[in-house]
């Protein structure tokens, strides 16, 4: 298989979280459930990035954030740790707080 073969899957997911982070910015304003959404779609593409389904690339951007793992994880930590800010309850809060501190880059001392 084509190394062009083998990236158009890739290009394909590229454009389907492009288009949903388009959908979310265009409905959504600055609340619990903007961020959510933004932390799922962040998360989402950490996943493909993981698991090889899609490719690193700073061309393309989720909310101004390139497809760069260390980008969409420190982008991600900031999503979650506004879903704590607007939780309702306090076990909601950790929950939030323990996602961000769980995908946040590793940090060398």
């Amino acid at each position: 298989m084509s190394s062009e073969a083998e990236s158009e899957p890739s290009m394909l997911l590229i454009e389907s979280l492009l288009k949903a982070a388009e959908k979310i910015e265009s409905e959504l304003s600055d609340d619990f459930t903007d961020w959510k959404k933004k932390s799922d779609l962040f998360l989402l593409a950490i996943k493909q990035l993981e698991t090889r389904q899609i490719e690193n690339t700073e061309s393309a951007k989720l909310f101004g954030v390139p497809i760069l793992e260390a980008k969409l994880r420190d982008a991600a930590e900031t999503a979650l740790r506004n879903c704590a800010h607007f939780a309702e309850s306090f076990e909601e809060r950790v929950v939030f707080v323990d996602g961000a501190n769980k995908i946040r880059n590793v940090t060398w001392f």
